[in-house]
């Protein structure tokens, strides 16, 4: 049994006006705020906002037994086995508690004058988990991206959601954990370009690893997806209207897990592995109906299960 109690406060929306003289990549917004006093309203022909937000949340958690989990137990990931005694006695059978404020979020949208012929926009957000265990309560990077906006198209640069994650079929859990391992969690920094048509979007993204990345022979790193000098690949599309979303992405990652043997010879070997979702969003008067499926290899990178091992050795000498 797992009691969760949780309590937030969120902030007002608190909006700051910065007028521009020209059209400026929105990356410069944070520093013409300093001079944004001093500039005449009436002469600008662009204007930029920065809307700030979040929340102070308080978790109390309880478990009846011990349990596999992260950041010290706001990620909650499944029941411990039996571990018996001589005396038959579960040794994972103790309870245990946590109260958690980590978990407090804060962040900034940005709107900013029109450039390239698009409307520009941004958001940078944070909270206080840290990036790993042993480094709880410090300052994590959750999202940062700068969106360029056509009539019909989107460019996305900046970290955010991996497109394996669908935000419309995410299940809405009382836990932090989000379903997590049975269901995709990664941020990753990337190019998105999404084509709109009346009810069809399509998009193509580009991703390298930051915190969400691969295990390999050296722990979790990015450096197997940065060695092997390929991105990770999407494409989605996705059909809706104003109650029926249903949509399909595949991709694939390319990882080199060593430079060098253990014999200490240079290696050039890669590992490919293919990444697939099917899903959809019902809404119905009085219920909401979520469903996906997904197919991973090699997806520790996602929070979901799944790893490599060396099958064979080629040159046993080297």
């Amino acid at each position: 049994m797992i009691i969760f109690l949780t309590s937030a406060t969120h902030f007002k929306n608190t909006t700051i006006m910065i007028y521009m003289k020209k059209p400026t990549l929105l990356i410069l917004i944070a520093l013409l705020a300093v001079s944004a006093s001093n500039l005449n309203a009436e002469e600008n022909e662009k204007i930029a906002e920065i809307e700030f937000y979040g929340f102070i949340n308080h978790e109390v958690i309880f478990d009846t037994r011990q349990v596999v989990s992260a950041r010290e137990g706001l990620v909650l990931l499944f029941p411990m086995d039996e571990k018996l005694d001589e005396d038959g006695n579960d040794i994972n059978a103790t309870p245990n508690f946590n109260f958690i404020a980590f978990s407090s979020r804060f962040g900034a949208r940005l709107k900013g004058p029109d450039a390239f012929g698009a409307k520009t926009s941004g958001l940078i957000e944070g909270d206080l988990i840290g990036i790993g265990p042993g480094f709880n309560s410090l300052a994590r990077l959750r999202h940062a991206f700068i969106n360029f906006s056509w009539e019909n198209a989107e460019l996305l640069a900046g970290q955010f959601w991996h497109p394996l994650f669908v935000g419309a079929c995410f299940p809405a859990t009382v836990s932090f954990a989000g379903v997590v391992p049975y269901h995709v969690l990664n941020r990753s920094p990337q190019l998105r370009f999404s084509y709109n048509f009346q009810h069809i979007s399509l998009s193509a993204t580009l991703l390298a690893h930051n915190d969400f990345a691969s295990l390999g022979p050296d722990g979790t790193s990015s450096d197997y997806l940065r060695n092997s000098k390929t991105p990770e690949a999407y494409i989605q599309a996705i059909i809706k209207n104003n109650s029926f979303f249903v949509g399909a992405t595949a991709g694939c990652q390319s990882i080199k897990p060593r430079k060098e043997t253990t014999a200490g010879y240079k290696t050039n070997e890669t590992m490919e592995s293919l990444h697939a979702n099917i899903f959809s969003n019902v809404k119905l008067p009085f219920i909401n109906i979520k469903m996906q499926a997904n197919y991973s290899e090699n997806s520790s990178h996602l929070i979901m299960p799944g790893g490599y091992g060396e099958a064979e050795r080629i040159d046993p000498q080297k």
